[in-house]
């Protein structure tokens, strides 16, 4: 038995972020769903880090908490998703391979998203490219509409919507693409530049791209038509389009760029540690949460049967508890219980 006049403390260290200044300037086109004021009921999952501190609510409005996230990668799963991107998405915590089962909501940006295939911008010339992370932006029946801010190559704000099934909270290798033999090199020097659907002045625009360098964006073409060349760009987007070749600089055959586009890959890197004496047990069957040190407190939550169990007190036969992997914990200053007697104390 622990005794209970023990105070156990928990030290967070820092998780490090890139961040950056990036332009409000949004591309988006003809990717778009029909609105709903429901949102989505889309069923995505996966394991990611969710951002440290970040609260898991017990409702969809107000500010009673379950709990917090601690930046370690966890275990969650997708049950609604909101129309609006100033809502609470609801989620469940260690749903793929046991832990803390909880189900609560947390501000819908926050969703650690991933694309699993191509988000469409302007289908057939802009895309978000797979497996990169994305900004829950809105929802409708079905879909996700999602957000990938760049600074570089290009400084702008690309925004597309795609089917649930688009997307996934583990993040993935991505496939990197092959230039083609015969292609030659242009360069964008000037701040921007647009693309047409068809190589004439009459022809839709499907975008226009912000130059987010300071030595010039590299496009590849295999095909050109009089004043027009055809030009391709893949890397956190994949865009394609017909530009008007004076803007770009032609680069002499065999000549490239030292320009590589890069995946930027989640870190769950946390430096998360227990002080004070505290043991671990192994759940023999599955566990009611309690929100307080009570057999009748509210039930929150589960912890699944198999699930490592950190008890760092016990009181009046309940348990303070927290999950071994630390992925998800209570609000500081708050507990997690639950019967001793069910964990095996």
């Amino acid at each position: 038995m622990i005794a209970s006049t023990r105070t156990t403390w928990l030290v967070f260290g820092l998780m490090l972020t890139a961040g950056a200044a990036f332009a409000d300037t949004e591309v988006r086109g003809s990717g778009g769903g029909s609105k709903s004021a429901a949102g989505a009921s889309c069923s995505i999952s996966g394991t990611a880090p969710v951002g440290h501190g970040v609260k898991l609510y017990e409702k969809a409005s107000g500010s009673t908490t379950l709990g917090q996230f601690t930046g370690a990668a966890t275990a969650l799963k997708l049950l609604h998703a909101p129309k609006s991107s100033s809502d609470r998405a609801k989620v469940a915590t260690g749903t793929s391979s046991g832990g803390f089962r909880i189900e609560g909501y947390i501000d819908a940006t926050e969703l650690p998203l991933v694309t699993t295939s191509q988000i469409p911008v302007f289908t057939g010339h802009t895309y978000i490219a797979t497996q990169r992370t994305v900004k829950f932006a809105g929802s409708s029946p079905g879909k996700l509409t999602v957000k990938k801010k760049l600074h570089w190559p290009f400084n702008q704000t690309f925004k597309g919507t795609a089917l649930c099934s688009s997307f996934s909270f583990s993040q993935g290798t991505a496939k990197a693409w092959t230039t083609p033999g015969e292609a030659r090199g242009y360069s964008l020097t000037r701040s921007e530049l647009d693309l047409y659907e068809a190589p004439k002045g009459s022809a839709d625009k499907v975008a226009t791209l912000y130059n987010g360098t300071s030595d010039g964006v590299l496009f590849w073409s295999t095909k050109r038509r009089g004043g027009w060349v055809y030009v391709e760009y893949h890397g956190d987007v994949d865009v394609e389009g017909w530009a008007k070749a004076r803007f770009l600089r032609r680069l002499p055959k065999g000549e490239t760029m030292d320009t590589v586009a890069t995946v930027t890959k989640r870190s769950s890197k946390t430096n998360l540690k227990v002080q004070g004496k505290y043991k671990v047990v192994t759940a023999p069957n599955e566990v009611d949460l309690h929100i307080a040190a009570k057999p009748t407190a509210h039930v929150f939550g589960t912890i699944a049967k198999g699930t490592k169990v950190i008890v760092t007190d016990v009181v009046a036969d309940m348990a303070s508890v927290l999950p071994k992997d630390l992925h998800v914990m209570p609000e500081t200053g708050e507990q997690w219980w639950a019967k001793a007697k069910d964990l095996g104390l």
